[in-house]
């Protein structure tokens, strides 16, 4: 299982840089080959593009966790052990939980971590 990070939704959406990377990625998802988690929190961030919300209902194999208060409490403190703002200590915690190989993602704040860092093009 992967974790997928709010900015690999918004490259694809947005049709950024690096987006068909990311459509690559997704298919790999829509297949089944690789299955994912993203958060809540995620989703929330960028939930006002109805398109969004009713693509990742199609995406069988990708699952969204969304935290508890408890839960948010250890991310606070993977906030100060990794001196990660709330939303990345957020996606790390989620990723943690889930054994992930790897979390997908663009954001460099996710390097030396525990968790590997991966872009999309480097599943291909």
């Amino acid at each position: 299982m992967f974790f997928i990070d709010t900015n690999i939704f918004l490259e694809y959406l947005l049709q950024r840089q690096k987006w068909e990377q990311c459509e690559i990625l997704f298919k790999k998802i829509e297949s089944g080959e690789i299955t994912a988690i993203t958060s809540g929190f995620c989703v929330h961030t960028i939930e006002l593009l109805k398109e969004f919300l009713t693509y990742l209902i199609s995406l069988e194999k990708l699952f969204v966790y969304h935290t508890l208060l408890v839960d948010e409490i250890r991310i606070i403190s993977e906030m100060e052990k990794n001196n990660l703002e709330f939303e990345d200590a957020l996606q790390y915690f989620v990723a943690k939980q889930f054994k992930c190989k790897a979390i997908i993602s663009f954001d460099r704040h996710f390097d030396g971590l525990q968790i590997p860092r991966k872009t999309p093009a480097e599943l291909a």
